[in-house]
């Protein structure tokens, strides 16, 4: 059994707090998040304010959405597999039914959002499956090696007809290769001081992704470290339709005594008396400093999460800073599409094994901006001038064709050795007619 002393006291961390906190990044992704009053600014004092508050919260446009998606577009272009014929039509076909690209995607974005995504073979009844594994994840570390994965704790709450949610909580033991499973949870952390409900030795454990670390190992994502970026940017936003909506509706300063009805509204008419009186409007500032505010938020964002130039609608940079931007958004595209690459490699190599078929590798292709056509340009030029030798052309060839396995690359080499042209290779790979 997973001990207790060397999971860094785990009674003593607030996992359902982090789960709620999670709860509330998987809602700034989605755009779902509605922020309480007083968190992205001053608290309502008065009941007009409240319900300005609630009137103008609904005119905020989420950017989480935004952003999620196009570093989802540039982290996966395609999702393909290595050695078809070696794993067999078997491994082939079940592949393309579990949908592999769809997998992949769901796993970028719980890495983006959460920092941890997990895939693990499933049997239900008879058949045999490849699941990413949702609920709040996190992984039981090695003290002495924060690097080493010991186990996976997976909680979640489960629906049902009473007020109060329960929690589910499962754990992974990878060191004696169980699962343990406790049900009726009021607080998560409570796994860790009672029995569990269940224990069941389980062939195959899940394989994690972890986008980047904490001092103490634990995933951090993104989307954590940037949260405070999108509170401040609905901040912005609730100030420029505040001020908008008080230029439009400004407020009435009355000098002097007057009938002020109870339902005074725009466009209805203040009686005076007879004496001295005056009336007049309070306009706020200009939006102007509000909307450059805003700009530079957006381009904070856009700069944090290495999205390309001109995203987010902000200006467009030109020249090396445009250049500079989306070299950033492919370098980070790769490193995600490496992380899927591997985690899924594993994963497809256990489901190979629970369904009697030889393994095959994935590969997770990121989108490169247009480069892989320059790229080949260059390698079918070099060739022409005899820079570089055939096998060589072939091997840069290799990482933008799909599939193309290092068997297969020698055996294209050795049948074309004195027979490849440049202008053959020209046409194989794009660079002419």
């Amino acid at each position: 059994m997973l001990s207790i002393a060397q999971q860094r006291m785990r009674e003593a961390l607030a996992i359902a707090s982090r789960a709620r906190q999670e709860a509330t990044l998987w809602d700034m992704a989605s755009g779902t998040w509605t922020p309480a009053p007083g968190d992205v600014g001053p608290p309502p004092r008065s009941d007009e304010a409240s319900i300005a508050y609630q009137r103008l919260i609904q005119l905020v446009y989420p950017v989480g959405p935004q952003v999620l998606r196009t570093r989802l577009s540039g982290a996966i272009s395609d999702v393909t597999w290595s050695d078809a014929e070696r794993g067999g039509k078997q491994l082939d076909r079940r592949l393309q039914a579990l949908d592999l690209y769809d997998l992949t995607a769901g796993g970028f974005t719980q890495m983006f959002v959460t920092g941890l995504t997990a895939y693990s073979v499933v049997r239900r009844g008879e058949d045999v499956t490849l699941a990413r594994l949702g609920g709040y994840l996190e992984p039981l570390l090695d003290p002495e090696d924060v690097e080493v994965v010991t186990g996976l704790f997976q909680a979640w709450q489960t629906n049902d007809e009473r007020r109060t949610r329960p929690w589910r909580v499962r754990i992974y033991d990878y060191q004696d290769r169980v699962l343990r499973e406790w049900v009726d949870l009021t607080d998560p952390k409570d796994a860790f001081s009672r029995p569990p409900s269940s224990e069941t030795a389980v062939g195959y454990m899940p394989h994690l992704a972890i986008a980047y670390r904490g001092a103490d190992g634990l995933p951090i994502s993104e989307m954590r470290q940037g949260m405070n970026l999108f509170k401040a940017n609905y901040a912005i936003q609730l100030r420029i339709h505040r001020v908008a909506e008080l230029h439009g509706y400004p407020v009435p300063v009355v000098v002097g005594q007057a009938e002020i009805p109870r339902d005074w509204g725009p466009g209805q008419v203040l009686a005076f008396p007879t004496g001295e009186g005056e009336f007049r409007y309070v306009y706020p500032d200009a939006l102007a400093g509000l909307y450059e505010l805003l700009r530079q938020n957006l381009e904070s964002i856009r700069e944090f999460f290495s999205l390309p130039g001109g995203s987010l609608g902000t200006q467009t940079p030109s020249g090396e800073a445009l250049k500079e931007a989306n070299r950033k958004y492919v370098q980070i595209s790769n490193y995600y599409a490496r992380k899927l690459s591997h985690v899924l490699s594993a994963a497809v190599r256990d489901y190979a094994r629970a369904i009697g078929a030889d393994p095959v590798a994935v590969e997770v292709i990121p989108h490169d901006m247009g480069r892989s056509g320059e790229v080949l340009a260059q390698v079918v030029n070099l060739y022409k001038e005899g820079v570089i030798p055939l096998s060589v052309a072939a091997r840069v060839a290799q990482s933008y064709v799909p599939g193309w396995s290092d068997d297969e690359l020698r055996e294209w080499v050795q049948s074309q050795q004195g027979l490849a042209t440049p202008e053959v290779v020209a046409r194989l790979l794009g660079g002419g007619a």
